[in-house]
């Protein structure tokens, strides 16, 4: 398993397509670490969650957390 440098290295070198495909690292992280995966229930990319509105609103992604009624940004 390579390191977070290695990783963080092979993204794109523009900072915008670089920042897309962060947000598609936290997702995969945050659905499959041990950790987190017992307490999100699911982890959207906010242009996928059906709840958003608008455009950019400065959220990356949205989760769905087991002890919250409602969704929970993260930015």
């Amino acid at each position: 398993m390579g390191s977070f440098s290695d990783l963080f290295a092979r993204l794109d070198p523009d900072p915008r397509v670089r920042g897309k495909q962060f947000e598609h690292v936290c997702k995969w992280f945050l659905t499959n670490d041990p950790t987190y995966k017992s307490t999100l229930l699911r982890v959207w990319l906010w242009k996928e969650w059906t709840g958003r509105w608008g455009g950019d609103a400065g959220i990356d992604l949205v989760a769905e957390v087991s002890f919250q009624a409602s969704p929970t940004a993260i930015v």
